[in-house]
């Protein structure tokens, strides 16, 4: 027994993971962080500019922006949120703030 497990762990992988920028969404986002592209999906998956996914998140527009071009990297929790908003976008109704009048 020990030898087929010896056998199975030496024999050769049959195909290295694919890199990170064949699994990415466009080509846009080859050389973007793991974090940028998950930022950038959740706008677009709700088809959002900036500025309104921004409010949505209560997150400051030039934050968003920075998060989006890999000047900062947002917090585990924001990508987080981000991963659920990209598979269920609607979601993003129970994230809307009431107007204040």
């Amino acid at each position: 027994m020990a030898d087929a497990v010896a056998t199975k762990v030496q024999a050769p992988v049959a195909a290295p993971p694919a890199p990170l920028s064949a699994t990415l969404s466009s080509p846009a986002d080859a050389g973007s962080t793991p974090q940028q592209v998950k930022t950038r999906q959740a706008r677009k998956a709700l088809g959002l500019p900036q500025v309104n996914f921004a409010r949505l998140i209560n997150t400051p527009l030039a934050l968003l922006n920075d998060w989006e071009q890999g000047r900062q990297v947002p917090p585990g929790a924001a990508v987080c949120l981000f991963e659920l908003l990209i598979r269920h976008p609607e979601l993003a109704k129970e994230l809307e703030q009431p107007e204040q009048g």
